[in-house]
Protein backbone atom coordinates (compact mmCIF):
# COMPACT_ATOMS: atom_id res chain seq x y z
CA UNK A 1 0.00 0.00 0.00
CA UNK A 2 2.80 2.40 0.89
CA UNK A 3 4.57 1.60 -2.42
CA UNK A 4 1.37 2.31 -4.38
CA UNK A 5 0.97 5.66 -2.62
CA UNK A 6 4.58 6.65 -3.42
CA UNK A 7 4.18 5.61 -7.05
CA UNK A 8 0.94 7.60 -7.33
CA UNK A 9 2.57 10.64 -5.71
CA UNK A 10 5.49 10.52 -8.16
CA UNK A 11 3.16 10.18 -11.17
CA UNK A 12 0.96 13.07 -10.04
CA UNK A 13 4.04 15.22 -9.39
CA UNK A 14 5.54 14.48 -12.79
CA UNK A 15 2.28 14.97 -14.70
CA UNK A 16 1.22 18.13 -12.92
CA UNK A 17 4.30 20.23 -13.75
CA UNK A 18 4.31 19.92 -17.53
CA UNK A 19 3.49 22.87 -19.75
CA UNK A 20 2.51 22.59 -23.41
CA UNK A 21 3.67 25.93 -24.91
CA UNK A 22 6.05 28.28 -23.12
CA UNK A 23 6.11 31.18 -25.57
CA UNK A 24 9.22 32.82 -26.99
CA UNK A 25 12.13 30.44 -27.72
CA UNK A 26 10.05 27.35 -26.87
CA UNK A 27 10.97 24.49 -29.22
CA UNK A 28 8.88 21.43 -30.08
CA UNK A 29 9.73 18.39 -32.19
CA UNK A 30 6.99 16.09 -33.42
CA UNK A 31 7.53 12.61 -34.87
CA UNK A 32 4.60 10.61 -36.09
CA UNK A 33 2.47 8.98 -38.74
CA UNK A 34 0.72 10.68 -41.64
CA UNK A 35 -2.62 9.53 -42.97
CA UNK A 36 -3.25 11.20 -46.33
CA UNK A 37 -5.96 10.67 -48.92
CA UNK A 38 -3.72 8.47 -51.05
CA UNK A 39 -1.41 6.83 -48.55
CA UNK A 40 0.34 6.64 -45.20
CA UNK A 41 3.80 7.75 -44.16
CA UNK A 42 6.03 9.46 -41.63
CA UNK A 43 5.92 13.08 -40.48
CA UNK A 44 8.37 15.34 -38.66
CA UNK A 45 7.52 18.81 -37.33
CA UNK A 46 9.60 21.48 -35.66
CA UNK A 47 8.16 24.64 -34.10
CA UNK A 48 9.93 27.54 -32.38
CA UNK A 49 8.13 30.14 -30.29
CA UNK A 50 8.46 33.75 -31.48
CA UNK A 51 6.21 35.30 -28.86
CA UNK A 52 3.77 34.47 -26.11
CA UNK A 53 1.27 32.77 -28.44
CA UNK A 54 3.02 32.59 -31.85
CA UNK A 55 5.40 30.08 -33.38
CA UNK A 56 6.92 29.31 -36.77
CA UNK A 57 8.29 26.03 -37.95
CA UNK A 58 8.63 23.42 -40.60
CA UNK A 59 7.02 20.10 -41.40
CA UNK A 60 8.28 17.25 -43.54
CA UNK A 61 6.32 14.23 -44.72
CA UNK A 62 7.22 11.19 -46.80
CA UNK A 63 4.54 8.74 -47.87
CA UNK A 64 5.72 5.14 -47.64
CA UNK A 65 2.55 3.29 -48.57
CA UNK A 66 0.56 4.84 -51.40
CA UNK A 67 -2.32 3.54 -53.43
CA UNK A 68 -1.72 2.59 -57.03
CA UNK A 69 -3.21 5.06 -59.50
CA UNK A 70 -4.12 4.67 -63.16
CA UNK A 71 -2.75 7.42 -65.39
CA UNK A 72 -2.30 8.12 -69.09
CA UNK A 73 1.13 8.63 -70.61
CA UNK A 74 1.68 8.81 -74.40
CA UNK A 75 -1.91 7.67 -74.99
CA UNK A 76 -1.29 4.53 -72.92
CA UNK A 77 -2.97 3.72 -69.59
CA UNK A 78 -0.39 2.84 -66.94
CA UNK A 79 -0.37 2.13 -63.20
CA UNK A 80 2.01 3.69 -60.72
CA UNK A 81 2.78 4.87 -57.20
CA UNK A 82 4.36 8.27 -57.82
CA UNK A 83 7.94 9.45 -57.79
CA UNK A 84 9.92 10.95 -54.89
CA UNK A 85 8.64 14.51 -55.51
CA UNK A 86 5.04 13.35 -55.47
CA UNK A 87 5.53 11.38 -52.22
CA UNK A 88 7.41 14.07 -50.26
CA UNK A 89 6.12 17.35 -48.87
CA UNK A 90 8.03 20.03 -46.98
CA UNK A 91 6.16 22.97 -45.48
CA UNK A 92 6.84 26.24 -43.68
CA UNK A 93 4.23 26.82 -40.96
CA UNK A 94 2.89 29.60 -38.77
CA UNK A 95 0.90 28.72 -35.62
CA UNK A 96 -1.19 30.66 -33.11
CA UNK A 97 -1.32 28.95 -29.70
CA UNK A 98 -4.70 29.46 -28.05
CA UNK A 99 -4.42 27.59 -24.75
CA UNK A 100 -3.82 30.78 -22.72
CA UNK A 101 -6.54 32.63 -24.61
CA UNK A 102 -9.24 29.98 -24.16
CA UNK A 103 -8.03 29.16 -20.65
CA UNK A 104 -7.50 25.39 -20.83
CA UNK A 105 -5.15 23.10 -18.91
CA UNK A 106 -1.52 24.26 -19.24
CA UNK A 107 -0.53 20.74 -20.36
CA UNK A 108 -2.75 21.20 -23.44
CA UNK A 109 -1.63 23.18 -26.50
CA UNK A 110 -4.36 24.02 -29.04
CA UNK A 111 -3.10 25.69 -32.21
CA UNK A 112 -4.52 26.58 -35.61
CA UNK A 113 -2.12 27.62 -38.33
CA UNK A 114 -1.34 28.23 -41.96
CA UNK A 115 1.31 26.46 -44.03
CA UNK A 116 2.95 26.82 -47.40
CA UNK A 117 4.62 23.79 -48.93
CA UNK A 118 5.88 22.13 -52.08
CA UNK A 119 2.38 21.11 -53.20
CA UNK A 120 -0.07 23.60 -51.73
CA UNK A 121 -1.01 26.41 -49.42
CA UNK A 122 -3.09 25.09 -46.55
CA UNK A 123 -4.49 25.44 -43.08
CA UNK A 124 -4.12 23.09 -40.15
CA UNK A 125 -5.23 22.73 -36.59
CA UNK A 126 -3.55 20.70 -33.92
CA UNK A 127 -3.48 19.72 -30.32
CA UNK A 128 -0.60 18.63 -28.09
CA UNK A 129 -0.87 17.13 -24.64
CA UNK A 130 2.26 16.90 -22.51
CA UNK A 131 2.47 14.24 -19.81
CA UNK A 132 5.84 15.54 -18.59
CA UNK A 133 7.99 18.59 -19.37
CA UNK A 134 9.61 16.70 -22.23
CA UNK A 135 7.12 14.19 -23.58
CA UNK A 136 3.63 14.41 -25.03
CA UNK A 137 1.33 13.34 -27.84
CA UNK A 138 0.03 15.38 -30.75
CA UNK A 139 -2.70 15.18 -33.34
CA UNK A 140 -2.96 17.52 -36.31
CA UNK A 141 -5.36 17.86 -39.23
CA UNK A 142 -4.86 19.88 -42.40
CA UNK A 143 -6.50 20.74 -45.71
CA UNK A 144 -5.21 22.62 -48.76
CA UNK A 145 -6.78 25.94 -49.72
CA UNK A 146 -4.75 26.42 -52.93
CA UNK A 147 -3.04 23.76 -55.06
CA UNK A 148 -0.04 24.73 -57.20
CA UNK A 149 0.32 22.01 -59.82
CA UNK A 150 -2.98 20.69 -61.13
CA UNK A 151 -1.12 18.42 -63.60
CA UNK A 152 0.31 16.09 -60.97
CA UNK A 153 -0.94 12.57 -61.54
CA UNK A 154 -0.33 11.54 -57.94
CA UNK A 155 -1.87 14.32 -55.86
CA UNK A 156 -1.52 12.63 -52.47
CA UNK A 157 -1.24 15.92 -50.52
CA UNK A 158 -4.13 17.74 -52.20
CA UNK A 159 -6.77 16.52 -49.77
CA UNK A 160 -7.35 15.97 -46.06
CA UNK A 161 -4.20 14.99 -44.12
CA UNK A 162 -4.01 13.78 -40.52
CA UNK A 163 -0.85 13.41 -38.40
CA UNK A 164 -0.55 11.71 -35.04
CA UNK A 165 2.52 11.02 -32.94
CA UNK A 166 4.81 12.02 -30.10
CA UNK A 167 5.84 15.57 -29.24
CA UNK A 168 9.10 16.44 -27.52
CA UNK A 169 10.29 19.63 -25.83
CA UNK A 170 13.78 20.59 -26.94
Amino acid sequence: MKTNFIALFILVSVFSFSQAFNGKDDQKLGIGATLADGGTGINFTYDKGLGENISIGTSGTYLLGVKEVNYVENDEVKKGHGNFYERVDVKFRFNVHLSDVINVDEKLDVYPGINIGLHNLGVHTGIRYFFTDGFGLFSEFGIPIAVYDKNLVFDYFDGFVANIGVSLNL
